[in-house]
């Protein structure tokens, strides 16, 4: 009997997107999936707990002939990493096996059945496809929880900014965090700052350090929250702060006004995308580009109707439907 197979890796050192992304399309298929992941640790294997039917934990990214060893014809694997080249597919695909390719960058060749990339400002002739190779663009096939996908069906307005969200991802390996809270240290506001820390980030206690040494800032940290916790936190707030990332998404489907930061090159796209739709505010990357903050977080602040703007042009953008998109292209191509 053919089986889907999901194969990501995602650690403390290079974050958890694309484990997370994973997880997110899994949930949405409710179907029985493995997930083949190199030397996952103990706080990624809690966090996926319950995401897949079984887990096949890989010694080596590079190792193709290990991963295809456990494919039968027919299988579907859904590729998410930047491994995963085109000799790497090849070889997945002499097995008789289909391939879904997860895609940020169009970083290079693809191979197999489709490619999805839910990044903004794309277009088709950046990618080099094979023929029979199918091509979904944009935040129409936005692979997020279900619990995010439904937060846009909630209208929104917002008349006052009283609390603010920060989370940067799963890892946060720069500890962006504490130079984000460091930087907003200086406001004259009784703001709540609500933040969120992932499995992975190793950086807690110099947060927590932070936080209780500096009480005049109204901090209240959240560790590891499910994706329904997560969208009720982030409706009670006015404003986020996120990387470029799916977090960035899932903040638009929120609603609220959203200020993004480029954490890692793969963001590129999504940060400019969202600044030209006006969904976001950007942070310029760079040695000072916490500079900026303070003045772009007051003007949200004094400035509620730009907020509502936002929220306005991220409901034009994300309409809670990708799901059934994303799960009909997989099982078109898993049942065929």
């Amino acid at each position: 009997m053919a089986k889907i197979w999901f194969r990501a890796d995602g650690n403390a050192k290079i974050g958890l997107g694309h484990l997370m992304r994973c997880s997110s399309i899994a949930s949405l298929l409710q179907l029985p999936a493995t997930l083949a992941v190199r030397e996952p640790g103990k706080e990624v294997k809690k966090l996926l707990k319950g995401a897949f039917e079984g887990m096949v934990v890989m010694k080596s990214s590079a190792n193709v002939e290990k991963f295809t060893s456990f494919l039968q014809p027919n299988d579907l694997v859904i590729l998410d990493g930047y491994n995963f080249n085109p000799t790497y597919q090849q070889k997945i695909l002499d097995k008789g096996a289909k391939i879904i390719s997860i895609d940020d960058t169009a970083l290079f060749p693809y191979l197999g059945n489709a490619v999805i990339n839910h990044g903004g400002g794309l277009s088709p002739g950046e990618f080099h496809l094979a023929p029979n190779t199918q091509l979904y663009l944009g935040p129409k096939f936005a692979m997020l929880r279900m619990a995010f996908l439904k937060a846009p069906a909630q209208p929104r307005k917002i008349n006052s900014i009283e609390s603010i969200f920060i989370a940067l991802g799963g890892a946060d390996p720069e500890n962006k965090t504490l130079r984000i809270l460091n930087s907003i240290a200086g406001l004259q506001s009784q703001l709540q700052v609500h933040v969120v820390m992932g499995a992975a980030n190793l950086n807690r206690f110099s947060i927590e350090k932070f936080a209780r040494e500096n009480p005049q800032i109204r901090i209240q940290l959240h560790y590891s929250l499910s994706a329904e916790s997560m969208v009720e936190l982030l409706q009670n707030c006015q404003i986020a702060i996120t990387p470029a990332s799916t977090m960035s998404y899932e903040a638009c489907c929120a609603g609220l006004g959203l200020i993004v930061l480029q954490t890692a090159d793969n963001q590129a796209r999504i940060f400019n995308f969202l600044q030209e739709k006006q969904m976001a505010l950007g942070v310029p990357t760079g040695e000072n580009e916490m500079n900026l903050l303070p003045e772009l977080l007051t003007d949200l602040i004094r400035n509620p109707q730009k907020v509502n703007q936002m929220i306005q042009s991220q409901r034009e953008h994300f309409d809670g439907k990708s799901a059934e998109r994303i799960k009909e292209i997989i099982l078109n191509i898993f049942e065929s």
